[in-house]
């Protein structure tokens, strides 16, 4: 049985076969993923519309942000950013070093810390009243998270202190939780959903199945987006194809950027992509919308 039937919750889906311009007269979206939903939507989608009669609007991003972490924002726990940078400015990662604007850094402090400006930037998204919402699975897959005592979570990697008093407070605050099973994801989609359905009943999904290459990555993490995949019949079956579209990239444009001279390369290797990637992303949420 899905779990969540047992929420008892019921919405009427508007019966609206494409996006009707509210007083506004802009489709609102808000973005709920990685780097693959920022460049389909902010890169690709935002810039092409002006070749159809939609105007679109990007009125929130909650990037690099799990979907657990977006469901405690939408129901009002918000993570203490001072306590995060408290443990960010005396903490150390056994991990490789990167350059940011020319000067080398653990590459998970520097990530970490990106994330904390991420949270920032999405304190308010429980104030959104979207038409589209796009997310993909990225961060779902690949997040491991810590969970403060009073619930909300944070991705810190595998954080050390070299100061034992630091080191001992810290694990009295936090507890590793790591990574969210494939059912967790459908049931936080399913949750998100409902909370924005509830605000507007003609709202529209696209998830996007972010393509893990085993060529750079462990299998592990292919695996698990596989296992999301496998579960999401349960979200096309409880919100209907009219209002949820599943994207899976073909296997001709998953090649990941590997020349560093290409605007879209990235020091990791596997998660940015040819345009024509996010192009086809694009294209099939403009079809959905239209």
């Amino acid at each position: 049985m899905f779990k969540l039937e047992l929420s008892k919750r019921i919405f009427k889906w508007a019966e609206k076969s494409s996006f009707e311009h509210d007083n506004d007269d802009f489709l609102k979206i808000t973005l709920l993923g990685s780097c693959l939903t920022n460049f389909v939507i902010n890169h690709h989608l935002v810039q092409e519309n002006t070749k159809n009669n939609i105007s679109i609007k990007v009125i929130s991003q909650v990037l690099q942000q799990r979907s657990d972490v977006i469901v405690d924002l939408i129901d009002g726990k918000q993570p203490d950013i001072k306590l995060i940078q408290y443990y960010l400015a005396h903490g150390d990662w056994d991990s490789r070093k990167i350059s940011v604007n020319g000067v080398e850094i653990k590459y998970a402090k520097w990530f970490t810390s990106h994330l904390v400006q991420k949270i920032k930037d999405a304190h308010n998204i429980k104030d959104d009243i979207p038409d589209l919402i796009v997310m993909d699975s990225l961060c779902d897959i690949r997040h491991n998270l810590y969970r403060y005592r009073d619930g909300w979570k944070t991705m810190l990697g595998k954080i050390q202190f070299m100061d034992q008093k630091i080191s001992k407070q810290f694990n009295e605050d936090f507890k590793f939780i790591g990574l969210l099973s494939a059912e967790e994801t459908i049931e936080n989609i399913y949750y998100i959903a409902n909370y924005f359905i509830n605000k507007n009943n003609s709202l529209k999904i696209a998830y996007i199945h972010f393509p893990i290459s085993t060529e750079y990555l462990d299998a592990k993490w292919y695996n698990r987006g596989e296992k999301i995949k496998s579960r999401m019949y349960q979200l096309r079956k409880e919100l209907g194809r009219n209002h949820f579209l599943e994207i899976e990239i073909p296997n001709n444009l998953t090649q990941p950027v590997t020349d560093p001279s290409h605007p879209h390369y990235s020091q990791e290797i596997w998660n940015h992509f040819y345009p024509d990637t996010y192009k086809h992303c694009s294209k099939l949420i403009l079809e959905f919308i239209s």
